[in-house]
């Protein structure tokens, strides 16, 4: 016999919460002392775009530390993946009949 469905839905919700709970506690008990080599992908793009952009070496390491983030591993991964370089002139912007908007870039 199967379950039913709002309680396969509420056993869902419930593992969703307890995952989030998990996770920031988990957020709450890193210090800021330590190094923090886990983060997000929205940290890691910040970082190799200040990367690409930075004057020199210093530059790079006040926005890792800014951000929280381990410098040498974003060294480290910067050998491997960066962040595309996009041109503003070559955005284009269109909607559709629906209201919809999509947006349009060429990369350098």
């Amino acid at each position: 016999m199967q379950e039913p469905a709002a309680s396969i839905t509420a056993r869902l919700f419930q593992a969703r919460s307890d995952h989030a709970s998990d996770l920031k506690a988990r957020q709450q008990s890193r210090g800021r002392e330590t190094s923090n080599t886990q983060f997000y992908a929205s940290q890691l793009t910040s970082a190799l775009n200040a990367r690409k952009s930075a004057a020199d070496v210093g530059a790079v390491k006040n926005v890792t530390q800014e951000l929280g983030i381990d410098f040498g591993k974003v060294e480290s991964l910067a050998k491997f993946v960066n962040t595309p370089s996009i041109s503003k002139g070559n955005v284009k912007t269109r909607v559709d009949k629906s209201g919809n908007e999509q947006v349009i870039a060429k990369v350098r």
